[in-house]
């Protein structure tokens, strides 16, 4: 996997039934499944967000800046539950339409040692990494100190995903749906917050042009673009689940 990478994510919503049908268009378009993906059709994504005190990043969603970021541990975890290592440090940054990822991978036990104490971590980790994973984890720490994030919530889902060869572009296409979100730094904690309800999340992602049988496929079930974040959806789930003390 790539640890830099820049190009547009467009979001939607479809109703979760609808997800049967949509897979079986995609395939129709040549759309080939995911590796990944397990014999359902499907894997699991588990993220550990960093935030500020004041959640500054969930404000900056709200508040709908353009310009905004996100930082984030990832993991992809096998159908019991387990990790599968990395587990990839993430800033992911976006400017309206626009996407750029920088990340790190790290051991299950660097991770750990990450958790407990970042700065010995760092040190630990430069003996190894490359110069440009070097930098990545260089700003990641540099956001980490500069505005004392923590690790504040666990969001994790199932995704189907599914890519195209259009031309030198590879289109990738992903279903997300049972988003379920917990306070802990735990990315192998069992979240108990439901967030995406009967939706799922379409994400088209793309580096340059979005095929044009993509827009017969949105049209034909009437999708239109929206500001979906599933970080700030969480958070607003969580405060459902768990209601501030009055």
């Amino acid at each position: 996997m790539k640890n830099n990478f820049l190009r547009f994510e467009f979001k939607y919503l479809i109703p979760r039934f609808l997800l049967g049908d949509l897979k079986g268009d995609l395939a129709k378009l040549n759309f080939q499944e995911d590796s990944a993906n397990n014999a359902d059709g499907f894997y699991h994504v588990a993220s550990v967000y960093f935030d500020t005190v004041t959640l500054s990043d969930y404000s900056d969603k709200i508040g709908g800046l353009l310009a905004r970021k996100k930082l984030r541990a990832r993991i992809y975890k096998k159908n019991d539950g387990e990790g599968s290592a990395p587990v990839w440090l993430e800033i992911k940054e976006k400017y309206d339409m626009m996407i750029s990822k920088k990340r790190v991978a790290l051991s299950l036990t660097e991770w750990q040692e990450f958790l407990q104490t970042p700065r010995l971590a760092r040190q630990n980790l430069k003996s190894r990494l490359s110069e440009s994973e070097t930098k990545n984890l260089e700003e990641f720490m540099f956001w980490i100190d500069l505005e004392n994030r923590r690790p504040y919530v666990l969001v994790e889902y199932k995704r189907s995903a599914w890519h195209l060869l259009s031309g030198k572009e590879k289109i990738r296409i992903t279903l997300d749906y049972d988003i379920k979100a917990q306070k802990t730094k735990n990315l192998f904690a069992d979240p108990t917050a439901n967030v995406s309800q009967n939706n799922a999340v379409i994400e088209i992602k793309f580096s340059e042009k979005m095929p044009a049988q993509i827009g017969s496929l949105l049209a034909k079930y009437n999708l239109e673009r929206v500001a979906y974040s599933k970080y700030a959806e969480s958070v607003d789930s969580i405060r459902k689940f768990y209601p501030v003390p009055r």
